[in-house]
């Protein structure tokens, strides 16, 4: 299949999964609105505001590169990050009011007190004949589940008050996440037996930080600080460390220049540096002494072999594959070396282990970043969501981000640095 005809499969798909998402939140709201005429004009502007995301983006990157279109990124952004945790909200309600009628229901069959239809065409049966003054009234459809039941219908306006509170709770613990400052994540592995590693090697490790309209260079600045303080050895950046071309991801070299590790920052790229265009990063990270390594690898000293690989998106324009772009990353690796491959989605890590790789960093993931993701992003990342994993003889870790995409939420996956510790072969871990 073509490349513009999956995305295009792709686009509709999501789309229509969007749109039902939207409108499942609306109808909720909407069950106190009477008017049909009202509902069915907010129901219009929902269609128009479900898409505000992609629309500024594409006036942002070809029309409007500076005010409306980003103002509606902006705006998009959070409109995503409030419709899907309302829709896990609302979805985890009615699953547990479901559960609760069922349950409510088979108690009241088991102990003979069910007030539904069962019990009444007993007491037909017992009865005889009757008039038709005194047969049991039909329900009105409306009513015909609570009347089956036996249970008391719930006040619509209350259950959604008390769904609209927990909401509340929910979006305010998601933005306070999403201004937190990255967690310090301390991982130690040994090197594989042969390699001439002969002292710890302190490597740091930041993904998916998304610098542009929402992710500031007073943001990047704070986190480059961070990384400053872990005193590592080499930076390694797998990947979307921009995501627009606005002022502060085109101004940002002079805050990446501070990153001070003793040998050196590299990166590789992932689908958003993909989406913005290299003649736009390529020029800040040069300016900024970041070497991006595009299938190849360097040996910043002797022992270690830093390697990287474009993300999918570029390797598909170029007609490679990912396992022939790991190759050609791996050509230079040596078995006294230890090998760290950067490759920003976490799949391709299963056919980088047995080409050579040793530890392979990735990211993409976000951990998930807000509810219900922890549970998607591995559907399309290999079942990697976040964390260390074997992979055979080799490791991969996927790292949660150091940013956000979309609203500056985060909600069960804080955004974290990474400092993975290598020890020599034989030594302590």
């Amino acid at each position: 299949m073509p490349q513009w005809l999956r995305f295009l499969v792709f686009f509709l798909l999501t789309s229509a999964f969007w749109i039902l998402v939207n409108y499942y939140v609306v109808s909720r709201f909407l069950g106190v609105v009477p008017s049909r005429g009202t509902r069915r004009k907010i129901y219009l502007i929902m269609l128009l505001v479900a898409f505000l995301y992609p629309i500024g983006a594409v006036c942002e990157r070809f029309l409007l590169p500076e005010g409306p279109g980003q103002w509606l990124v902006v705006v998009g952004s959070y409109h995503i990050g409030l419709v899907t945790l309302t829709f896990c909200v609302f979805l985890v309600g009615d699953v547990l009011e479901l559960g609760y009628r069922i349950v409510r229901t088979a108690a009241s069959l088991r102990h003979g007190t069910h007030g539904g239809w069962r019990r009444t065409l007993a007491d037909v049966r017992l009865a005889g004949p009757k008039d038709a003054s005194s047969e049991t009234p039909e329900p009105s459809k409306k009513r015909r589940w609570e009347w089956r039941s036996g249970l008391p219908r719930r006040p619509g306006r209350v259950r959604l008050a008390v769904q609209s509170a927990v909401l509340v709770a929910v979006v305010a613990a998601a933005l306070w996440g999403g201004a937190k400052s990255p967690v310090e994540t301390r991982v130690t592995v040994q090197a594989p037996a042969g390699t001439k590693l002969a002292l710890p090697v302190k490597i740091a490790v930041f993904s998916d930080v998304h610098l542009g309209l929402l992710v500031d260079r007073d943001d990047l600045a704070d986190l480059v600080a961070q990384v400053n303080e872990l005193q590592p050895d080499v930076v390694l950046i797998p990947g979307d460390l921009f995501d627009d071309r606005t002022e502060d991801a085109r101004e940002a070299a002079p805050i990446l220049a501070r990153l001070a590790p003793k040998h050196g920052v590299f990166l590789s790229t992932g689908n958003h540096e993909f989406y913005v265009g290299s003649d736009m990063w390529g020029p800040v990270l040069k300016e900024a002494n970041v070497r991006v390594l595009a299938q190849e690898s360097v040996s910043p000293f002797p022992g270690l072999r830093i390697a990287g690989v474009d993300d999918d998106h570029a390797l598909q324009r170029v007609g490679m594959s990912a396992a022939e772009a790991i190759a050609l990353a791996m050509a230079e690796a040596k078995d006294e070396e230890m090998t760290v491959l950067m490759v920003h989605r976490p799949g391709p890590a299963k056919e980088a282990v047995p080409a050579g790789a040793d530890l392979v960093v990735s990211g993409h993931t976000h951990g998930g970043q807000i509810p219900p993701f922890q549970i998607f992003s591995p559907m399309g990342n290999q079942r990697y969501l976040h964390g260390l994993y074997e992979i055979g003889e080799g490791l991969l870790y996927v790292t949660s981000g150091a940013g956000t995409w979309g609203p500056k939420m985060r909600l069960f996956a804080p955004a974290e640095i990474v400092e993975i510790v290598v020890m020599p072969p034989g030594s302590e871990a």
